[in-house]
């Protein structure tokens, strides 16, 4: 789910939508971190204390962000706590830098118990969904490993094992190049 959060009533669309879905995996994409650790932490701050809640009620299992230009990967977390809790908490993965423009490290409040991550550099992850388990990968722009993790999902929907995207090409509906 892609969104960018300005107003109370996506908070409700957004309940609406994870609720009216089957599916093993909640992954969101905004462009606002936050967990953050550059010039942006007031805005991470806020972003959490309207949008932590949320996602835990929701089940989300991974939060992708930019803005800082600083790749973090946060520890599981509810309610802005890590928890070892197995089908429980949120992960948020800030992407890092794309491009040449780096923001400053900043050390934030608690940052040591939240943050399993904290890179200022160019990279990548991948993400692997499987039956049981996601995980991430990310590489730096040298194909480095920087980091990797594997969690457990929330969400208990169906999973379609015998998917593949050449029934979408064939219907026009998945694109796999430029037209």
């Amino acid at each position: 789910i892609i969104f960018d959060y300005n107003t109370p009533e996506q908070k409700e669309w957004f309940k609406n939508v994870c609720s009216s879905i089957d599916c093993s995996y909640i992954i969101v994409g905004c462009h606002k971190t936050a967990y953050a650790a550059g010039p942006y932490v007031s805005l991470g701050k806020t972003f959490i204390a309207e949008w932590g809640p949320v996602f835990d009620e929701c089940q989300v299992d991974l939060v992708l962000s930019g803005h800082d230009h600083v790749f973090t990967r946060t520890k599981n977390l509810i309610n802005s706590e890590v928890t070892n809790e197995k089908y429980k908490g949120t992960v948020y993965i800030e992407g890092g830098a794309a491009g040449p423009k780096y923001y400053a490290i900043q050390s934030t409040e608690n940052q040591d118990k939240w943050a399993a991550v904290v890179e200022q550099r160019i990279c990548a992850t991948v993400i692997t969904l499987g039956k049981e388990t996601y995980s991430t990968a990310t590489y730096s722009n040298s194909g480095a490993l920087l980091d990797s993790s594997t969690n457990n999902r929330k969400r208990f929907g169906t999973i379609d094992e015998t998917y593949t995207k050449d029934e979408d090409v064939e219907a026009g509906t998945c694109k796999t190049e430029k037209t």
